[in-house]
């Protein structure tokens, strides 16, 4: 038997559904679909405590309900539609009756809170078995509170693996199509508990090891885990194999299409499991297992996680002092507060921490409670955090046989100007990661995803000021320029933004057309002072970025230095800046040298030739 698992999107409309019931009436196994709440539905639930405290809860119980109605509308016969809306009718009934005993009581424990919950998958599962049925295709209906058991949380709860498998083997019938709700189990009370946001996925594991299945697949509405964010980088492809350890990484880092704890029931049965999509079914996917196809690519994905601090620990007392670990990491415990990351200098003399900023005062109290003596005696620093950093992670099994691949990051981290603030690597190699300054994520993804996915072609970005002759002409022959180079140098060009005396034109995600900067005086933005250009080009913080100098201006040349200050190197006809004060010509060349950027200038007698080496 397999384990197929549909997402909230993928049941999400009428026309979704319809597709789910084609990929289940193709395939040749018995299965258990799992799927979750139609897609907003959770969100709905999980507002609902706070507006029944309120007595605000009606607009959320009604939007739920015309999802459901909706669908059931489209899909359900009429013979057959009395059906659905009672039992749609029926569980809203009793989300109101629990609602209304919030409201009375002003109080709204996790064991409600986890009831009310479940309602999602109860009505989605409920929906599905009545309209597959209906369609012919022959599939019971399986209540995962009698199957899946789980303790210790009402809301996120541990699965008991041992008495679900004792469950499952008396509830399912081999060669017997089922389907189920995700995210829903049972304690030892028979209450209904939850397993945390993402949980869906996790049931279809858990059902997965509970039946031994051949295969666990996940459906969603992406072709499978991609090696960088879409969100971030538009270049991101998937990744075809990855090994159960590979994917956890990538998950645990923001990879969002799986529930990282679904990966650890498989993998110790050796389960494999198929990342696909609803509307591609023809697609391959990701696929996950213990014996991954041998790839040559010795990184297979590169994530972050947002909203960082870094707390820092230091000082001469903790040098040979045993026991110094430990009191960080208890007061982090007794503080509830989630290391993320932990390095550690050879000297002893300091630990750095990489934690969600959420919990960045948490975290501070602790460790200041916890080393009060000692910091009023000198012998450790006062608590240091610094917020508003990112994490970056590279994975892959490969990376341990790969030598100097620390040092390609970090060489092309500091091209573009990315300060690294820490880095720690496990002693598997499998994952290395770096903590930045937020402003940098999205450009530090796509620099590295550049490197090691997209070695091919590089992207520059282009900053121009000054669209007169030369100017003009400089342009024309960049764009006839641009197909030569991309195919011979393996570089796309791309004017990101062009300024003239009064206005300035940007289009930061496909570059600027000729056609578009010849219209810069009808199109057009006005600004009062070149620094408004430059400030914006600054700001958009671009990898592999240049800025240009058409003119003859001082105005233009006093403004290399902030360019350069931010990794943007210097290239141009204006001769005022190489020819002024010396003082001037050295600071510039040893901005961009500390800023591993460059400033170059060609210059032709009668500066009429616009040529760049």
């Amino acid at each position: 038997m397999k384990v197929l698992k549909f997402g909230g999107t993928s049941i999400g409309s009428a026309a979704n559904i319809i597709k789910v019931k084609q990929i289940l009436k193709n395939e040749k196994s018995a299965s258990i679909t799992v799927v979750s709440a139609i897609s907003g539905v959770t969100n709905l639930l999980d507002k609902l405590p706070e507006e029944a405290l309120e007595n605000n809860f009606t607009s959320s119980l009604e939007t739920i309900k015309e999802k459901h109605l909706n669908i059931a509308n489209e899909l359900i016969k009429p013979v057959l539609q009395p059906d659905a809306f009672f039992a749609i009718q029926e569980k809203i009934n009793t989300l109101e009756l629990l609602c209304n005993g919030i409201y009375t009581l002003q109080e709204c424990s996790d064991k409600v809170r986890a009831r009310i919950l479940s309602f999602g998958e109860q009505l989605s599962s409920g929906l599905l078995h009545l309209y597959l049925n209906q369609e012919d295709v022959a599939i019971q209906y399986l209540d995962s509170k009698a199957c899946i058991v789980a303790h210790s949380s009402y809301l996120n709860a541990d699965v008991d693996l041992e008495k679900t498998q004792e469950n499952a083997t008396k509830l399912v019938v081999q060669n017997t199509n089922y389907i189920a709700g995700g995210f829903i189990a049972q304690n030892e009370k028979q209450e209904t508990v939850v397993l945390g946001r993402g949980g869906s996925d996790y049931s279809a594991a858990v059902y997965g090891a509970a039946i031994n299945a051949q295969s666990v697949e996940i459906w969603s509405d992406v072709d499978g885990m991609l090696n960088a964010n879409p969100n971030h980088v538009e270049r991101a492809n998937t990744v075809e194999d990855l090994s159960y350890k590979e994917a956890f990484e990538l998950a645990y880092f923001g990879a969002k299409v799986l529930y990282p704890p679904t990966i650890k029931p498989l993998q110790e049965l050796g389960i494999p499991l198929f990342l696909k999509n609803t509307q591609k079914p023809e697609v391959k996917g990701t696929r996950i297992s213990g014996e991954p196809a041998e790839l040559t690519q010795n990184i297979k994905g590169v994530s972050s996680i947002p909203d960082i601090s870094i707390i820092t620990i230091s000082g001469v007392g903790m040098a040979k002092t045993k026991g110094t670990a430990r009191r960080v990491f208890q007061a982090m415990e007794q503080g509830d507060v989630n290391v993320i990351l932990i390095t550690q200098a050879c000297s002893e003399q300091s630990i750095c921490l990489g934690i969600s900023k959420y919990d960045s005062h948490k975290a501070q109290s602790a460790l200041e409670n916890e080393f009060a003596k000692e910091i009023s005696r000198g012998v450790i620093n006062p608590i240091e955090t610094s917020k508003e950093h990112a994490i970056l992670a590279l994975v892959g099994d490969n990376m341990r046989n790969h030598t100097g691949l620390g040092g390609k990051i970090f060489e092309a981290l500091g091209k573009n100007g990315i300060n690294v603030r820490a880095i720690a690597q496990g002693a598997s190699e499998r994952n290395i990661s770096i903590v930045i300054d937020l402003k940098n994520e999205n450009k530090a993804l796509n620099v590295l995803h550049e490197e090691f996915f997209e070695t091919a072609v590089k992207k520059v970005h282009l900053f121009i000021n000054g669209y007169g002759n030369v100017g003009k002409e400089f342009i024309n022959i960049l764009f006839k320029q641009k197909p030569i180079l991309l195919a011979e140098n393996k570089l796309d060009l791309r004017i990101t933004g062009i300024a003239n005396s009064t206005k300035f034109l940007f289009n930061e995600i496909n570059g600027l057309s000729l056609e578009q900067i010849e219209k810069i005086n009808e199109q057009g933005t006005p600004y009062q002072q070149l620094s408004d250009f430059q400030n914006k080009a600054v700001a958009l913080n671009l990898r592999n970025s240049m800025f240009i100098d058409n003119t003859a201006s001082d105005i233009v040349s006093n403004t290399y230095i902030k360019y350069l200050e931010n990794s943007i190197s210097v290239i141009g006809c204006n001769k005022i800046a190489s020819s002024s004060a010396s003082e001037n010509y050295q600071l510039l060349h040893k901005t961009a040298k500390t800023k591993n950027c460059n400033w170059l200038y060609e210059k032709a007698v009668g500066a009429a030739l616009p040529i760049i080496r």
